[in-house]
C-alpha cells in the first residue's frame, strides 16, 4: 500500500514539473537575457538594432553593433556622396556673386548655367541622359551671343557658329561622328569671307597669297611635295588679326587660334587630318587662362574640359568617359572660388 502511495505522489509530481514548472522557469530565463527597457545599454548596442542582434548568443549581431552615429551626420554624409544631383545647386564667386548653377528636374536631366564675376551669363549646357544635348551656348562678358554648337548623345553633331560682338557671323563649322572636322566659312568683322575670291594677288619664292579689298591676307597658300598647305585669316574692323586657320590638302592642319581685338591670345589648338589633336586653351585678355579642354586622339581615354576661377583656382570640371560601342557618358564637378580656410562646401558632384 506504501509503494501505491509512493508512486501516485510521484506521478503528480513529473506531471507538475513537465506542465507547469519547467515552463515558468524556462520563460523567466528568457526575460533575464534580455535588457530590460529601462536598464543603460552600452555603448556598442544601439536601440534601434533588433533584439535578434544584442542576444548575447548572436555573434554576428555582436560584430554588427557599434556606436550610435547622429541622424544628421548620416544624412550629410549621403548628401556630399550623392552624384546625379537635382537643382538647384550652387556655386559663388569669393564676392558673393553666383558663378554656376544646376537646374534639373531629375537626375542627369537638367542646364547647367555658369556667370562672370559680374553676374552675367557665360556658358549654359543642356544635359540629357548624362550628356551634352541640344545646343551649347557661350555669351561675350556684355551679354551678346558668341557661339552656339550642336551636340547630340554627347559628342558635337551638325554646326557650330561663332558671332562678333555686333552680331556679325565670324565662323560656320559641320561636324560630324567619325568624320573630319569641316570649316564652312570664315568672316571678317566687315562682313567679307576669307574664302571667297580675292582682290588682289601675289606670288613669290613659292608663296601665293590673297587680299581683300582692305588690304587684309585672307589666304597665305604654299605647295611643297605635292601638298597644298593653307592659312586662312578673319579679321576685325581694326584690321588687326580676329583669327586664324592652318590647312593641309583642304583639310584642317596644324595651328588654329583666335585674337581679343587688342591682339591679345584668345584661343590655340592643334589640328591634325581635320581631328583636334590634343589641348585647347581659351586666355582672359589679361593672358590668365580661362578654361582648357584635353582631348585625345584614341577616344578609349576620355576627355576633360577645366575651367578656371580668376586667380587660377579650378571652377568646374567636365569629364567624359567613353566605351567602345557606346556614347560617351560625362560626370560634372563644380566648386566654389573660396579659400582652403573657408568652411564652405568645395565640391559639388552633379553628374
Amino acid at each position: 500500500m506504501k509503494k501505491f502511495i509512493l508512486c501516485v505522489a510521484l506521478g503528480y509530481l513529473l506531471v507538475y514539473l513537465i506542465f507547469i514548472g519547467l515552463p515558468q522557469m524556462m520563460g523567466r530565463g528568457r526575460q533575464q537575457t534580455l535588457f530590460p527597457k529601462d536598464t543603460a545599454l552600452p555603448a556598442s548596442i544601439r536601440r534601434d538594432q533588433p533584439a535578434a542582434e544584442t542576444q548575447t548568443g548572436n555573434s554576428e549581431g555582436a560584430k554588427s553593433a557599434g556606436p550610435v552615429i547622429p541622424a544628421e551626420r548620416i544624412q550629410k554624409d549621403k548628401t556630399l556622396e550623392k552624384q546625379n544631383k537635382t537643382g538647384p545647386v550652387e556655386t559663388f564667386y569669393r564676392n558673393g556673386t553666383l558663378s554656376s548653377e544646376w537646374l534639373a528636374q531629375e537626375p542627369g536631366e537638367g542646364t547647367f548655367k555658369t556667370y562672370t564675376s559680374e553676374g552675367r551669363p557665360w556658358m549654359e549646357i543642356p544635359f540629357r541622359q548624362q550628356r551634352p544635348e541640344g545646343e551649347v551656348k557661350t555669351f561675350y562678358a556684355e551679354g551678346p551671343l558668341f557661339s552656339s554648337v550642336a551636340y547630340a548623345g554627347g559628342e558635337k553633331n551638325g554646326k557650330e557658329s561663332w558671332f562678333y560682338e555686333t552680331g556679325q557671323a565670324w565662323l560656320e563649322m559641320s561636324f560630324k561622328p567619325a568624320s573630319p572636322l569641316k570649316l564652312e566659312a570664315l568672316y571678317s568683322a566687315d562682313g567679307s569671307r576669307a574664302d571667297q575670291p580675292a582682290v588682289r594677288a601675289e606670288q613669290d619664292s613659292g608663296y601665293f597669297k590673297a587680299y581683300d579689298e582692305q588690304g587684309h591676307e585672307v589666304v597665305n597658300w604654299q605647295q611643297a611635295g605635292g601638298e597644298q598647305n593653307t592659312i586662312l585669316k578673319s579679321y576685325y574692323q581694326s584690321g588687326k588679326v580676329s583669327s586664324e586657320w592652318s590647312f593641309k590638302n583642304n583639310v584642317l592642319h596644324g595651328r588654329a587660334a583666335r585674337y581679343y581685338p587688342d591682339g591679345a591670345l584668345w584661343m590655340e589648338t592643334e589640328f591634325i587630318e581635320g581631328q583636334v589633336s590634343s589641348r585647347t586653351a581659351y586666355y582672359r585678355p589679361d593672358g590668365s587662362l580661362l578654361m582648357e579642354q584635353n582631348s585625345v586622339t584614341t577616344p578609349s581615354a576620355g576627355e576633360e574640359t577645366t575651367a578656371y576661377y580668376p586667380g587660377g583656382k579650378t571652377f568646374w570640371v567636365l569629364t567624359a568617359a567613353y566605351e567602345e560601342g557606346a556614347p560617351p557618358v560625362f560626370h560634372l564637378k563644380t566648386y566654389w572660388q573660396a579659400d582652403g580656410s573657408e568652411k564652405k562646401k568645395k565640391e559639388n558632384k552633379l553628374l
